[in-house]
């Protein structure tokens, strides 16, 4: 569901190298929130959430709270998009996601920007049109490494996630483009090339599509828990009869039979339906009962059908309404 995901569709043949290898481990993250400010509510919501002063940052990120985030348009060059979500709903965003193409270098900047406003900044890294097994071989080597390079120089934690959705064939890493083997090699090397270069304040998030949209097993595209710290979902309400075990609960249960790893709801948002503040409520509680990392909120207009919905909150104030009362109680 993200803003390239149309582009990449039609993108799906465009050529591909070739080549296999994989190594690496992953560092492990921890995060505690501090105590902090209030941002001011919404006009008409009495909810107010609580935003933390300062990150830590000698320590990857431990996690004995919940982090609710926001992709909003203009990320990464500008945080303009999230300071709008903020001021709209209450809720300080504490995750920053942005999309990075292939060859395109770590916005340093961007993430500095997120760390002066509480926030992590992560980063769902996209290799279009890329061969899998080319990037195991070590032949954008030269790319990791200086993005590896960046984000050691960067200093403070980040959350990356690498060809997420791969179990969905809309991507040209994904389910029927590429194999799951390559995947698992791409990923492991990609991690190992990270950790050669001293970028160990990494949280690295193993990122699938919700089983309402995606049907390959997910199984064969697990890199192994020393490769991976969180695991994501993203999901999508697309219908009034879809609940949070419909979209995020079935696909954390197939991952369960294989990793006990921590949950992120990578990306989600509830749309245009007759009970749309029910199932945001129903979501935050879904949340907190899985003991989600955290929820980041997918903020777009769209208009091409019920898989691209106007997912925006700002345009619907009875849904911002309940989103800002939910993330109080999430948070």
């Amino acid at each position: 569901m993200t803003p390239t995901r149309l582009a990449l569709a039609a993108a799906l043949a465009a050529s591909l190298c070739a080549a296999g290898g994989l190594s690496g481990c992953a560092s492990p993250l921890a995060w505690k929130p501090a105590t902090g400010s209030m941002l001011p509510a919404p006009a008409g919501s009495a909810a107010r959430v609580t935003m933390p002063r300062a990150l830590p940052s000698g320590q990857p990120i431990v996690s004995d709270g919940m982090l609710t985030g926001a992709y909003e348009t203009g990320a990464p060059a500008s945080w303009a998009g999230l300071t709008q979500f903020a001021t709209a709903t209450g809720v300080q965003p504490r995750i920053a996601l942005y999309y990075s193409s292939w060859h395109e270098s770590f916005h340093g900047d961007f993430a500095g920007a997120a760390r002066e406003h509480g926030a992590y900044a992560y980063v769902q890294m996209q290799p279009n049109g890329v061969s899998l097994a080319g990037i195991a071989a070590g032949g954008s080597d030269s790319y990791l490494r200086a993005f590896a390079q960046s984000v050691r120089a960067f200093g403070h934690p980040v959350i990356i996630s690498f060809g997420h959705e791969m179990n969905g064939g809309w991507y040209t890493w994904g389910s029927g483009h590429q194999s799951p083997a390559d995947f698992v090699a791409a990923w492991r090397h990609l991690v190992d090339v990270f950790r050669e270069e001293g970028a160990t304040k990494v949280t690295w998030v193993w990122t699938v599509n919700s089983k309402n949209a995606a049907t390959a097993p997910l199984a064969p595209w697990w890199p192994g828990s020393s490769y991976v710290n969180w695991v994501g979902v993203d999901g999508y309400y697309y219908h009034s009869s879809d609940t949070f075990d419909t979209v995020i609960g079935s696909t954390l249960s197939e991952i369960r039979q294989f990793s006990s790893a921590p949950v992120l709801i990578s990306q989600v948002a509830v749309g245009v339906t007759a009970n749309r503040s029910a199932q945001i409520a129903g979501l935050f509680a879904g949340a907190r009962s899985v003991k989600a990392v955290g929820l980041v909120w997918y903020d777009q207009a769209q208009s091409n059908g019920v898989y691209h919905q106007d997912w925006r909150l700002e345009d619907d104030p009875i849904a911002l309404a309940a989103f800002t009362t939910a993330a109080a109680k999430f948070s």
